[in-house]
């Protein structure tokens, strides 16, 4: 593998300006299980890995009767398997999010990851 430049922004002006200056070059993550397998076998390459983490506005769990449910993009499986408010609401979601991975791998995975890329 070759070098690769990591960065953790804390706004998403900051996100987004890093991801604009690298374009092809930089690529956007939040748990990294898949991504990081994929540059090592040299399925994927980049120079930036944008860690997406620390952006308080993708860490947004909240549930609304009226509006329904806001999951962030960075809110990782732990918080939606602890949550009391999605076991009442979301009990599917919520136990989905609890068998992934380790305790280790929930702490960093998100749902959108998972769905978007589920490998086995």
């Amino acid at each position: 593998m070759h070098a690769i430049n990591y960065e953790a922004p804390s706004t998403l002006d900051q996100a987004v300006s890093i991801l604009k200056t690298h374009g092809e070059n930089a690529r956007p993550f939040c748990g990294g299980t898949d991504l990081l397998i994929q540059l090592r076998a040299g399925v994927r390459r980049t120079s930036h890995l944008v860690d997406i983490k620390k952006i308080k506005e993708l860490q947004t769990l909240s549930f609304d009767a009226k509006k329904g449910l806001r999951l962030g993009a960075a809110v990782p499986c732990i918080d939606i398997s602890e949550s009391d408010v999605m076991r009442k609401h979301y009990p599917g979601l919520t136990e989905a999010a609890h068998l992934i991975g380790s305790l280790q791998i929930q702490n960093r995975a998100s749902v959108g990851g998972n769905l978007c890329n589920g490998s086995p």
